[in-house]
């Protein structure tokens, strides 16, 4: 876990919750109360809170591979220690490629629900990224919104054009724009993330800014879970008979974008 949460920016920037069972009913508030100004002894106009139910439903992630123990006593570096790396930073890269561009197969990600509030270029990508577009980005969203906090979240190649926009008075928008580190964006952070797009089709999405914390949810039903196998069959080999064994790694997880409408998305002409 701790590995993958290293890799992962979903797991890190969402709401985690542990599931006890396969689908799990949230609430989020979609409409708040409403007071009015009245007169004495008149009566008051009634309003009432609107709550939506997104639903948390489980889906399994898993992978396996094969290895000698040969490999495994001869090589220089621990092997399995190899495998769950690389498992870990699969893993991640598929929980974050449903979390931003997931098309609703197994999860709807942030880039394709329909709900977040899209600020739109006036020229086709990379013509009409400018200052001002930023700006109108970081507006559409309330302070209650971002609850104290916010991230851009952009392709590395897109952060590579931002970073050569400049403000009215010839100043980079970005600070350090020569420096290697993503640094920060109109003062808030920039996380980069090689899942999300770095091509755009008429009208796609660019690039995420908010606070996911509280708007986005990470269900875990089942922790990673890593067994070693000695026996059974692995891509037609017969791990006892060809004296082999086999690195086996499951989760299952959930995904929800529960408020969209409280994420802002720049999207293309």
């Amino acid at each position: 876990i701790q590995l993958i949460e290293e890799y992962g920016t979903a797991r890190r920037d969402a709401t985690v919750v542990p599931m006890t069972t396969d689908t799990l009913n949230l609430m989020t508030l979609t409409g708040k109360v409403t007071a009015y100004w009245t007169a004495e002894a008149a009566q008051i106009t009634h309003s009432q809170p609107t709550y939506g139910k997104p639903v948390l439903t489980v889906k399994k992630l898993a992978g396996i591979t094969k290895f000698s123990p040969e490999l495994f006593e001869d090589a220089n570096i621990n092997i399995v220690e190899n495998l769950l790396q690389l498992f870990a930073e699969e893993f991640s890269k598929k929980e974050d490629d449903e979390f931003f561009n997931g098309t609703g197969t197994n999860f709807t990600g942030i880039l394709q629900d329909g709900t977040t509030t899209d600020t739109t270029l006036s020229t086709v990508y990379p013509g009409g990224l400018s200052y001002e577009k930023l700006v109108d980005l970081v507006h559409t969203l309330t302070p209650g919104k971002l609850a104290g906090g916010g991230k851009f979240y952009m392709h590395r190649t897109v952060f590579a054009e931002v970073r050569k926009l400049t403000d009215g008075s010839g100043r980079y928008i970005s600070s350090d724009p020569l420096g290697a580190a993503p640094g920060t964006l109109l003062g808030f952070p920039v996380t980069l993330n090689e899942i999300l797009p770095s091509t755009f089709a008429a009208a796609a999405r660019i690039l995420v800014f908010g606070n996911l914390k509280p708007w986005t949810y990470f269900g875990d039903r089942r922790q990673i879970t890593v067994k070693i196998l000695e026996e059974g069959t692995v891509a037609s080999e017969n791990l006892a008979e060809e004296d082999l064994q086999a690195l086996r790694v499951v989760e299952r997880v959930s995904i929800n974008i529960a408020r969209g409408v409280n994420i802002a998305t720049l999207k293309n002409a």
